[in-house]
């Protein structure tokens, strides 16, 4: 059979997918493990191979599904999370099982809890929360046994359409809760670094002496980009930097990778063959060095990936054994996803293992019908050639994966890389060399000296590309079925550069996802009902009204003139993006005033589109604006201040959406009882743990006239439907109160 390790690895995988989705009990899917691979032995012996390969095929997705199955089980009924959002302060009381993650703002630190104290009550719990607390803090160590005192809370979910959901995110580190502290009073070590020595004796002195080498040699803010190159601590790396790398397609670079980790195995066993030590021992001490490396670079899981291949390299090296790359890069998502099956949900794990499987599988079929001879004669073009098409093969293997989880694809990489991967490449050698000989001044000044302006050029060099125009593409996420035929088309498309025999599926291929895009296209855009969503930005206002005709509005209150670089804007954006929206017309508090994603006008909004604009007789304020679609009439008021225009509307509104009044008044209560309306939405909060003083006048009034309400608080982004049959409306998050 070829590559064993390959569609084994497809069937652990399969299993752990198919497995989340649809949860077994474990008791049923460890029955059938076993039985499954006691059968495949039996028949196996009795000379039925290509069914014992059958029944070992199912007991590895069997045994996939039955693993995913033991790490999302029930939480245990002592879990930490069941004491969330009980709205007063908690005492939590466990280890730090992770380094600390200090940033400039605040200091995170996961915490294995064993003690909770409410009030008078102590009890015993397990599981993981992070400790969130409001300022930088370097007074904490991995192993350190604390005691704090704050506010704990569920993690928070995704609050908009397409929205980064920091709920799940947390969740597949099995992390359920959140503490906030405030103040440094309310934090205490108790125990100093009572865990595991070879991290808080070794890895963690020397992690320190690395960044405090490159602090001492290296300028800002070059130093921290050097670090996240070699060992991938980013923290400290400035924003636009960040952004920078991300919008020119070099981000991988800040993210310890297989180039990373052999650039440092390379160094080292070169200077064991300068020292003359032998191949035997040069590879046992590279395996040492490749375990300390991985601990250094927090484990990331594509410095894992390519720790686990290197490893499994140099012990088919040690046995003298053929190496198949393919095989290697299998028996690495193995392991990995054996001790940490949630792995294969984050993002980084995806990136890696589909750019190196491009790499060792794609990659090798192009070199084969470049240079069939098998050797490289014009070496500088060549290696441009080659360093160009290893982007190209690194960048079409990641692209889905890219426009799933941020909405965009760079182009520009292909060209930003090839001078960027070779800086990169060089200042990782001279940075190991000077942590190694930084001790002596002058040659770690030099070494420092000459890394500083290589980096300096790296950072102009990424913010030059990442400016121009078409640096990226940005998409909706795609579903996972066009995923799929998107690695079918290009598993096929790079066949053909072996024998024509694909081309006939490639060309159905492309002939189903062709259909697929266009019927999509057809059912998103064939409506002729108006949908209004009114989005989650906390205190501000955004809400988008799509017409019958297809076309999009943005209704929102003026802000300042930096709300641009905000992050609700951010997430204005996202949520475009999300929903497919190049353009869109934006109706702001201030008719006229300039847009960046589209323009505002005022006549032409009155006469079609019904759309209508509420302004006072005195100005050319926006109040807000009234849709009507089949007799079904939606208010949206841009503040609740002016309530009292409800009377001098020409019919009674279904459902009215305002934002959130700071103080429910009687006379803000007398407004919405002279309306009788069907559905009311509070479109913005002050806060999303504070009640405003009066809100259960709010709920009394709902109930008693069994009117829906819907509170972004509490329901995240609404969206409502305005069909022929009636109004349909579904938020993002469950809310079970007042419908």
């Amino acid at each position: 059979m070829k590559l064993p390790a390959f569609w084994s690895a497809l069937l652990f995988i399969s299993g752990i997918w198919i497995g989340r989705a649809m949860p077994v009990p474990e008791i049923f899917l460890f029955i059938f493990s076993i039985l499954f691979f006691v059968a495949g032995l039996i028949i196996h012996l009795k000379g039925s191979i290509n069914l014992a390969w059958m029944i070992a095929a199912a007991a590895l997705f069997v045994a996939g599904v039955f693993r995913i199955g033991l790490e999302i089980s029930s939480p245990s009924p002592n879990d930490v999370g069941i004491f969330n959002d009980l709205g007063k302060r908690v005492t939590l009381k466990g280890e730090i099982i992770r380094e600390p993650d200090i940033r400039s703002d605040k200091t995170l630190l996961t915490l294995r809890a064993d003690t909770i104290i409410e009030g008078d009550k102590k009890m015993a719990v397990s599981g993981r929360a992070l400790v969130r607390l409001k300022y930088m803090s370097s007074n904490f160590s991995y192993a350190d046994y604390i005691s704090a005192h704050g506010f704990l809370s569920s993690p928070m979910p995704a609050r908009n359409p397409g929205a980064f959901d920091y709920r799940q995110y947390l969740a597949n580190k099995k992390i359920g809760s959140i503490l906030y502290v405030s103040k440094s009073h309310d934090i205490i070590v108790t125990e100093k670094e009572s865990g595991n020595l070879f991290l808080s004796k070794i890895i963690i002195p020397l992690r320190k002496h690395i960044l405090h080498t490159f602090d001492k040699y290296i300028g800002s803010p070059q130093k921290s980009l050097i670090a996240g190159f070699l060992i991938g601590e980013t923290r400290f790396i400035p924003s636009e930097i960040h952004t920078d790398f991300r919008d020119s397609g070099t981000l991988h670079l800040l993210a310890v990778s297989g180039s990373n980790v052999a650039l440092v195995i390379g160094t080292v066993e070169l200077i064991l063959i300068l020292l003359w030590v032998p191949s035997r021992q040069r590879h046992i001490i590279s395996l040492l060095v490749i375990i300390l490396f991985c601990y250094l670079s927090y484990n990331q899981p594509s410095v894992v990936r390519a720790s686990v291949m290197i490893s499994l390299y140099l012990l088919g090296r040690l046995a003298y054994r053929k190496v198949n790359y393919i095989n290697i890069l299998s028996m690495a998502a193995i392991l990995i996803l054996i001790f940490e099956p949630l792995m294969l949900w984050d993002v980084g794990f995806q990136l890696s293992f589909a750019a190196t499987f491009g790499l060792v599988y794609f990659l090798p079929i192009i070199y084969s019908k470049l240079f069939p001879s098998g050797s490289l004669r014009k070496k500088l073009p060549n290696f441009l050639l080659m360093t160009f098409l290893s982007s190209l093969v690194a960048q079409l293997s990641v692209a889905p994966i890219l426009a799933v989880n941020f909405n965009s694809i760079p182009v520009i990489g292909l060209i930003a890389n090839l001078l960027i991967v070779p800086l990169a490449g060089i200042t990782v050698v001279l940075s190991l060399f000077l942590v190694m000989l930084g001790w002596f001044h002058p040659l770690g000044y030099f070494l420092g000296k000459v890394s500083d302006q290589l980096l300096i050029f790296a950072i102009k060099s990424v913010d030059f590309f990442a400016e121009l125009p078409l640096a990226k593409i940005e998409m909706p996420s795609p579903e996972w079925y066009l995923v799929g035929l998107y690695y079918l088309m290009l598993y096929l498309a790079f066949r053909l550069l072996k024998d024509m025999v694909s081309l006939k599926y490639l060309l159905f291929s492309v002939l189903v996802f062709v259909n697929v895009m266009i019927w999509r296209a057809n059912i998103y855009s064939f409506s002729h009902n108006p949908s209004i969503i009114v989005l989650d930005l906390g205190s501000h206002v955004a809400i988008h009204v799509k017409c019958c005709d297809g076309s999009d509005y943005l209704i929102k209150a003026a802000c300042s003139s930096d709300f641009s670089d905000s992050f609700e804007a951010r997430t204005i954006r996202s949520y475009l993006i999300n929903e497919g929206i190049s353009r869109i017309k934006e109706i702001t508090g201030k008719i006229g005033t300039a847009s960046q994603t589209g323009e505002s006008r005022k006549d032409g909004l009155l006469k079609s589109e019904r759309i209508s604009l509420i302004m006072p007789d005195d100005g050319d304020e926006l109040l807000g604006a009234a849709v009507s679609h089949l007799n079904r009439d939606v208010v949206i008021l841009l503040t609740q201040n002016r309530l009292d225009l409800l009377k001098s509307l020409e019919f009674e509104p279904d459902i009215l959406i305002i934002p959130e009044p700071a103080y429910i008044t009687e006379s803000i209560m007398k407004s919405i009882r002279s309306i009788d309306v069907r559905i009311l939405i509070f479109s913005s909060y002050q806060s999303l743990y504070w009640l405003p003083p009066g809100y259960e006048q709010i709920t009394n009034h709902i109930t008693g006239k069994n009117i829906d309400f819907y509170n972004v608080r509490d329901c995240g982004a609404v969206r409502i439907m305005l069909n022929p049959t009636g109004i349909r409306i579904n938020s993002v998050l469950d809310c079970d109160y007042g419908h």
